[in-house]
């Protein structure tokens, strides 16, 4: 599913990069078709007809038009049918109501604002909506509603009136009216002392205000973070590593005066009012895994940098911390920056997305260092800014691995690809990088789907170096399996995924195979470093601590530390710097005018059963 809403925002944007070069007026078919009790159009493909085209002329969406007709992910054929939903969209008008077909893309919200009318009188109106809104379906709208809020309207345009009902809270009313918390909060001050209180009568602003009040750079789709970044390889940057510090900057440790706050600025996706985040932190009345499912993530981060502030503190150091709500929205990112106090701090952490982190970097006091915490973000950073990256970038890795398959000589090297163009694209990147740096080694390349044999391959009496970098899980096992067979008797190193370990393959494989697996990240539950810190978040927290609660412990330490040696130099220094922490080892270096970690963990399974870690 994921992966066919994803085609369907590719080719939605794609249809709209072209729209322009298509607009031409086409003719509706008369020809319609009753299928699972709705009418459909039944259009047939004439020349120069576009999707956009037909869109526009049958006032659908890109992506509705693609919902019911997926063969359009091959393309437009003469003569191919297509159906399209057919839905009258025209309002039918008695004497006090009006009719309204619900149209593709349009939610409550958006049909009350149409006609003038509060969601509340909508939703009295049409209750049935509650459960059930969907395209093609008719509801009304009273006229003597229309005229009267039309009157409302003229007095401020700029707010909706809503008298909170019993059970309503902020959030609900955000999701109600599709705005954020924090403008509620702002259209009426009295929010922040009393709360919302039943039956009292509240500001909402429409999208008239925020259109007014909001700046004018579009707002960007955000990348998720995934529980371990993936290794994408298909585009290779040439960098310029600089091991040295910038001249002339003093980089001996400096005695840091504990009298001396230090100033850090958070700026995090919380997607909640930031005056609220302590009582939602607070809040130990119900499973932590129920709470905000979607951010917790960020929270994780969060409560890791405030578990190592809190360890700063018992050593006497002096924290201020500026925390901010970035929403995932780059307008608020940007009205952050802005802000007067943010040229007073001494490091920045976050944001987290690219597109949130460049609106960062493009606004933020040019004084002031900024750290990425968790995304790699340096192959798409623009070079009239610097910052600081903590996640090991995929450009490093991709180096790294290369390095070692060229470490053996007189090895046979067999890449093997499950056929599909991007993983035959990836091995491409690799075999050209191998032969860029040593020439003289030989690497056999081997699409499995068409010669499964792998023992054809292998060599006797030499290292077989074997590298597979697919992730599809039903691949690597059956791979795995033949490869196990094949080379039981022969010296074999498997090079993989780090994702692979997350998959339901036999271990006996990894072991048996020698996989070897590079990574930016381990953590060693065992040790007293990481131990120490689960004690102090279960009491801090009554939870467990996740693999982002010691990013952002690491993120926290290693810069305040860095801070507390360096000081106002801490950016001309990285490069001396060298801090091991609960999930990263830090090894900075300046790439590109950036200071990216370059330290990658080798982890090796061995045929004894230990897995080493280098």
């Amino acid at each position: 599913m994921k992966s066919h809403n994803l085609l369907i925002f590719v080719l939605s944007f794609l249809i709209y990069t072209t729209s322009l070069l298509a607009q031409q007026n086409i003719d509706k078919t008369d020809i319609i078709k009753n299928i699972n009790g709705k009418d459909y159009y039944a259009h047939k493909i004439k020349k120069s007809e576009t999707v956009y085209s037909i869109c526009k002329n049958y006032n659908i969406t890109e992506k509705q038009l693609a919902t019911d007709n997926p063969e359009i992910f091959n393309g437009l054929k003469l003569g191919q049918e297509i159906i399209i939903l057919k839905t009258n969209n025209t309002t039918k008008t008695s004497e006090n109501i009006t009719t309204h077909t619900i149209k593709a893309g349009e939610t409550a919200y958006s049909i009350s604002k149409l006609y003038n009318i509060s969601i509340d009188e909508f939703y009295k109106n049409n209750p049935e909506t509650h459960d059930k809104f969907q395209i093609g379906q008719i509801v009304e709208i009273k006229t003597s509603e229309i005229k009267n809020k039309k009157e409302e309207a003229s007095e401020n345009p700029y707010y909706i009136k809503h008298t909170v009902q019993k059970g309503e809270t902020l959030y609900s009313l955000s999701k109600k009216y599709d705005v954020y918390q924090e403008d509620i909060i702002n259209a009426n001050p009295s929010l922040k002392i009393n709360g919302l209180k039943k039956g009292e009568i509240i500001n909402i602003p429409s999208s008239e205000f925020l259109n007014k009040s909001a700046w004018n750079e579009p707002e960007k789709k955000d990348t998720k973070i995934e529980e371990e970044a993936p290794i994408t390889t298909t585009k290779i940057e040439n960098v310029v590593i600089e091991d040295e510090p910038k001249p002339n900057a003093n980089c001996t440790d400096i005695i840091f005066n504990k009298n001396r706050t230090i100033k850090i600025g958070i700026l995090l996706p919380f997607e909640l009012d930031i005056n609220l985040l302590k009582n939602e932190l607070s809040r130990i009345d119900v499973n932590d895994a129920d709470k905000r499912p979607k951010t917790k993530k960020i929270f994780d981060i969060y409560q890791g940098i405030l578990i190592a502030i809190n360890e700063y503190k018992k050593q006497n150091y002096n924290f201020s911390l500026n925390v901010y709500d970035t929403k995932k929205d780059v307008n608020t990112v940007k009205e952050i920056v802005m802000k007067p106090e943010i040229k007073n701090l001494d490091f920045i952490i976050g944001p987290i997305y690219q597109n949130t982190f460049d609106t960062a970097l493009k606004y933020k006091p040019a004084n002031v260092p900024i750290i990425n915490p968790i995304v790699d973000v340096s192959s798409n950073f623009n070079e009239n800014y610097s910052f600081i990256q903590t996640e090991t970038s995929d450009n490093i890795i991709f180096l790294k691995t290369v390095n070692y398959i060229t470490s053996f000589n007189d090895a046979n090297s067999i890449f093997i690809s499950d056929g599909s163009e991007n993983n035959t694209n990836i091995i491409s990147k690799y075999t050209q990088e191998i032969q860029k740096q040593k020439p003289t080694f030989t690497v056999t390349k081997v699409n499995f789907f068409k010669d499964k044999d792998i023992s054809n391959y292998i060599k006797k009496g030499v290292p077989n170096i074997i590298f597979i970098t697919s992730k599809n899980e039903a691949f690597i096992s059956n791979v795995l399996t033949k490869i196990y067979i094949a080379t039981q008797k022969d010296s074999v190193i498997l090079i993989g995924d780090k994702d692979w370990q997350k998959f339901n393959v036999s271990l006996n494989y990894f072991h048996s195979l020698n996989l070897t697996l590079f990574e930016s990240r381990n953590v060693n539950y065992h040790s007293p470093e990481v131990v120490e810190f689960n004690k102090n978040y279960r009491t801090e927290y009554k939870s467990e601590p996740s693999i982002y609660s010691y990013i952002g412990a690491d993120v926290a330490n290693a810069y305040i530390t860095a801070f507390t040696k360096y000081n106002s130099n801490l950016c001309n220094c990285l490069t001396n710097f060298k801090y091991s922490g609960l999930i990263y080892k830090f090894d900075l270096k300046k790439l590109n005018n950036n200071y990216i970690n370059t330290n990658v963990f080798i982890r090796q399974y061995n045929k004894d059963l230990t897995i080493e870690l280098k």
